[in-house]
């Protein structure tokens, strides 16, 4: 399972400080910023080309109209169902302590957390809310508009 580490970390960094309006019309320069590009945008979302050392170098977007609700960058694999789910929850489990562990050194302490088989971690910010989320395959980051948590 490939996780990209540096590549979570940076973006969460990014976001924290961009100057979000909560509008599509960030997108293209935050994407600038990261180094990303606009894959693909219709009406409910976007798919984003991100440089994120992934099989899935990719971010989804959801939107309503003109405003974004969240984006998400793949920032592990996620993990293939042929791989027994001892070894997956290992897997994942170790991820999210990672990436979560990095996530505080370069962010800070969470402004929430849930423990449990989908654990999360949290922070809260003026304009967007970091989250990291593992699942049962995977761990994904979000990076959404509070008005829409």
């Amino acid at each position: 399972m490939q996780v990209d580490i540096e590549g979570a970390v940076r973006i969460a960094a990014l976001a924290k400080e961009f100057d979000w309006t909560g509008y599509v019309d960030d997108l293209p320069q935050f994407c600038d910023l990261a180094g990303w590009e606009i894959a693909r945008s219709g009406e409910n979302g976007a798919t984003l080309r991100t440089d994120m050392d992934v099989r899935r170098p990719e971010a989804r977007v959801f939107k309503q109209k003109r405003i974004f609700e969240y984006i998400s960058p793949y920032v592990t694999d996620i993990v293939d169902r042929s791989v027994q789910w001892g070894e997956a929850r290992k897997l994942v489990v170790d991820a999210f302590a990672d990436l979560g562990n990095a996530l505080i050194s370069t962010i800070g302490i969470p402004d929430r957390t849930i423990p449990g088989i989908h654990p999360a971690m949290g922070w809260d910010n003026l304009n967007i809310s970091i989250d990291l989320r593992g699942s049962l395959r995977s761990v994904s980051l979000e990076l959404s508009n509070p008005k829409y948590r």
